[in-house]
């Protein structure tokens, strides 16, 4: 029996694969998938990344990125089909050459589904990694009916489900009768301690006045970012202060949509950068910034921008990465992060945006320091993936006190 139990352990330290899938969501654009990838390549691991990428799309060292989104055919459906295929021939390619993998980590309902028949052809464990909470109240459909109704039954297979927190963590719980003590709390943050480093990266693209302080509106820029109001608000902003727009997804120019929110804003005052940048690049363009606005306006009988907007909680990368460079954060009332900011004091929450956002400036102008510290702080406290992380490895086989340096074969090409 003890001989047994030994070549057992052998033959599973071997599994020392992990596979991240995601069929729609950039790897570059989601911090909890690359603090997954780092954590796991510290541990030894050799982990493989499907998901749509450019030129721009880096990983960590050791990682594996494979791009799906450049392989389209005439129609969505086929372009979905090609990719799986491309996948499954991929890792099960690997195998034939003695890959052996321990963990598929599924992000969303999409990708458990696709990743689903892959995992028991290869006798790997499955984490279900939700970044978007996919609720009943919110579908529309026969199609996101069935998507959940998949969703529910393969995600109480998994041996833990990935959320950003306990509040997104107990919504997704009662919808698909998942027992608690399988959520991995993992905040939707980079790795590396919080710190202090003001850059003047936007006072240098920008041609500004080094007297000039910056509000940062990072990311997406839909309805649901408030980002109208925001730069409706400009005119009312005290002097310094400017706004930058940073898209992580290109935007033209000449577009409508940029032509639009140009012209509601102080163009003195309104600043736009519409090209992603490097990951390396991030902390410097969030360490340019003063303030950070994270404004989240859920938007009723949308599917994912309604519950999954109004209880965005730690899911919001961009919030992270606010904190974790020391800048504070000015939100609205009406979401599941105001308490937070309120309660750490790490920035203010406001009820009307185009009205109160100026004078929120002017109290964190007062006293920027303090709201510095306490950003760090509040990173620290929430954010920090450390523990979450800690507790993925144990869920897919191996406690942090027994791990150790795998040798066995990865992923190969």
């Amino acid at each position: 029996m003890n001989c047994e139990s030994a070549s057992e352990r052998a033959a599973e330290a071997k599994r020392n694969g992990i596979v991240i899938y995601t069929p729609y969501a950039s790897f570059d654009k989601c911090p909890t998938l690359q603090s997954c990838a780092a954590f796991l390549v510290q541990r030894g691991y050799k982990v493989a990344v499907f998901s749509h990428s450019d030129a721009k799309t880096t990983a960590p060292v050791g990682t594996t990125l494979v791009d799906l989104g450049s392989l389209r055919l005439g129609n969505p459906h086929a372009s979905t089909f090609l990719r799986l295929a491309y996948m499954y021939w991929r890792i099960l390619n690997s195998v034939r050459l003695g890959a052996r993998f321990r963990a598929i980590i599924a992000v969303d309902a999409a990708g458990l589904v696709h990743t689903w028949l892959l995992r028991r052809i290869i006798g790997a464990r499955l984490v279900y990694c939700s970044l978007e909470l996919l609720l009943h109240a919110d579908l529309t459909g026969f199609k996101l009916r069935l998507l959940k109704f998949l969703e529910t039954a393969i995600s109480r297979r998994a041996v833990g489900t990935i959320v950003q927190d306990k509040g997104r963590g107990g919504l997704l719980a009662r919808e698909n009768g998942i027992p608690l003590c399988n959520m991995i709390y993992i905040p939707n943050a980079p790795l590396g301690r919080p710190r202090r480093r003001r850059s003047e990266y936007w006072h240098r693209r920008f041609g500004l006045s080094s007297d000039k302080k910056i509000v940062l509106h990072a990311g997406n820029i839909d309805a649901w970012t408030g980002i109208l109001e925001v730069i409706s608000s400009t005119p009312l902003w005290p002097e310094p202060w400017v706004l930058v727009v940073h898209c992580h997804h290109e935007r033209a120019e000449d577009s409508d949509e940029i032509r639009r929110l140009r012209a509601c804003g102080d163009p003195r005052r309104v600043f736009f950068s519409l090209k992603p940048v490097d990951r390396g690049e991030l902390e410097t363009l969030f360490d340019g910034a003063d303030v950070g606005a994270a404004i989240y306006d859920a938007m009723p009988d949308t599917v994912y921008a309604s519950t999954n907007i109004s209880c965005i909680g730690l899911s919001s990368g961009k919030m992270a990465y606010y904190l974790r460079a020391g800048v504070p954060i000015i939100t609205n009332k009406n979401n599941s992060v105001a308490s937070l900011i309120e309660e750490t004091g790490c920035g203010l929450a406001v009820k009307c945006i185009a009205e109160d956002f100026g004078a929120a400036l002017s109290v964190i102008d007062d006293h920027l320091a303090g709201f510095s510290k306490r950003a760090c702080e509040a990173f620290s406290s929430h954010f920090d993936p450390d523990a979450g992380l800690k507790c993925l490895l144990a869920k897919i086989g191996e406690t942090d006190q027994s791990a150790g340096n795998h040798k066995g074969a990865g992923f190969r090409s």
